[in-house]
């Protein structure tokens, strides 16, 4: 994927603002800002990339959201859902091998935006990333030619915080993704392999799937990988006294991983940290006061 390139063409009556929708805060703020706020005269779409990892609740709450909103929201999917593509891989996705975000998301939403560049649309991407999600975050500008599409980027929301986010969910009397109250930090791929252990804790205790989901998918996908083992989670993202997988490589490398019961003893464990930080969920298991 092409790096972003600087572009500060003003906007245009005439071009279509293409409204990226996740059934997140952020992505849901977006999308009342243009129908409520911004009073464009632009044409509007709304699309979702779905991934097939989803939080069933999130599914809902998509439809929930269309009719709040009024409008319709295109649903796209790639050759390949979160599963069947690590499966192709013989591996899960990790903080250095995203590969899930370019096949799941960008690839099917580059087919989207190119057919409605076919069908004489000038679109114009909007996204709802905020610069206080994180460092990476909060050096990205307002507009840029995107490296991704083959159009320009727009974050309206950059300098944006999460409190106005929720208050413009509030002022509209739209009601935000019920995970939230759950202790999600954000919401997309259910479990998101860079999901906190608070986020993991959560889910487990909910025990709405979570545990059978990755159990499933960790047989899948360590049929196909070439020890024949795999595990959602990798061996340095869990405590090692955890650990109930192993392996040895052909050059003779012993490895020990958690399975996804691994994960969940490890999650509900009150007494082991996060090797990446963050702390427990308040008591009302919202990270956002949305209990108050």
């Amino acid at each position: 994927m092409k790096p972003e390139t600087p572009y500060d063409e003003p906007l245009r009556e005439d071009q279509t603002i293409v409204c990226s929708t996740s059934g997140g805060k952020d992505s849901t703020a977006l999308a009342l800002y243009f129908l409520k706020e911004a009073g464009l005269p632009n044409p509007l779409r709304f699309v979702f990339a779905d991934t097939g990892w989803e939080h069933p609740e999130t599914y809902k709450y998509l439809d929930t959201l269309e009719k709040h909103l009024g409008v319709t929201i295109d649903r796209v999917k790639g050759e390949y859902d979160f599963v069947s593509i690590c499966e192709k891989k013989g591996r899960f996705p990790s903080a250095l091998a995203r590969f899930c975000t370019e096949e799941l998301k960008v690839k099917p939403l580059t087919k989207y935006i190119d057919a409605v560049i076919e069908a004489d649309e000038d679109p114009v991407v909007a996204v709802g990333i905020r610069a206080e999600e994180s460092p990476k975050r909060a050096l990205m500008s307002e507009w840029a030619y995107s490296g991704a599409y083959d159009a320009p980027m727009w974050r309206p929301l950059i300098k944006w915080s999460a409190e106005e986010v929720f208050a413009l969910h509030k002022k509209h009397g739209v009601p935000p993704n019920p995970l939230y109250l759950r202790g999600a930090g954000r919401v997309g791929c259910w479990p998101c392999i860079m999901a906190r252990k608070a986020e993991f804790t959560n889910g487990f205790l909910a025990e709405d799937g979570m545990l059978q989901k990755l159990v499933e998918a960790e047989e899948r996908v360590g049929v196909a990988s070439r020890y024949g083992v795999a595990t959602f989670r990798s061996h340095d993202k869990v405590p090692k006294k955890f650990h109930d997988k192993e392996y040895t490589t052909d050059d003779g490398r012993h490895y020990t991983l958690p399975s996804a019961l691994a994960l969940r003893n490890w999650a509900i464990d009150g007494n082991e940290p996060d090797p990446d930080g963050g702390s427990e969920p308040p008591t009302c298991f919202s990270q956002y006061g949305l209990c108050e």
